[in-house]
């Protein structure tokens, strides 16, 4: 007969054993993947959602607090672009950092398909980036305006749709192929 205390042993080390495989296997993502697609979604929304108050802005001084916070969502606080003069809508991490993060884990745990969009993702992030600082840079509304759309549409091809073809989706269909 087995003890109580080497039977909880067993059936541990089984459960760590079988969990790796699967995630070794690029089978079931580790829980912390999800979570950090999850809060990266997130905040692409709150990008979106201060693009379209840019877009909306009153005046030239609304349109550059709006951008710059834009900026401030995507790069976060470490990037030398951040703007600590201003508040941050978002958390501060920046999504750039996490869409990198994704990038590195699928690339680790060798799953080229996830791997390949979210470096899309990636590429989506930083064409963001810099249109975003021409529309901050730019010298009349109908030019920030066309920077602005250019913008969203970047930042809603990142957050991507649950019904996009795998290889043609952003970050809402990586989360869709992952275990819920």
């Amino acid at each position: 007969m087995i003890s109580p205390r080497l039977s909880r042993w067993f059936l541990l080390v089984a459960l760590l054993v079988v969990t790796a495989s699967f995630t070794l296997s690029g089978q079931i993502p580790p829980p912390p993947i999800v979570a950090l697609i999850d809060t990266t979604i997130d905040q692409v929304g709150i990008a979106i959602e201060h693009t379209v108050l840019a877009s909306l802005a009153a005046g030239p001084d609304d349109l550059q607090l709006q951008g710059r916070q834009v900026i401030n969502v995507i790069v976060g606080q470490d990037d030398p672009r951040y703007d600590h003069s201003i508040p941050d809508p978002g958390d501060g991490q920046g999504i750039l950092k996490r869409v990198q993060q994704l990038a590195d884990q699928f690339n680790s745990v060798q799953t080229p398909d996830l791997a390949k969009v979210s470096k899309r993702v990636l590429l989506y992030i930083n064409l963001a980036i810099d249109h975003a600082q021409k529309a901050l840079q730019a010298h009349n509304a109908g030019q920030a305006n066309t920077e602005l759309a250019h913008l969203l549409a970047l930042l809603s091809a990142a957050r991507g749709a649950r019904e996009d073809p795998l290889l043609q989706g952003g970050l809402r269909n990586i989360r869709d192929q992952l275990p819920h």
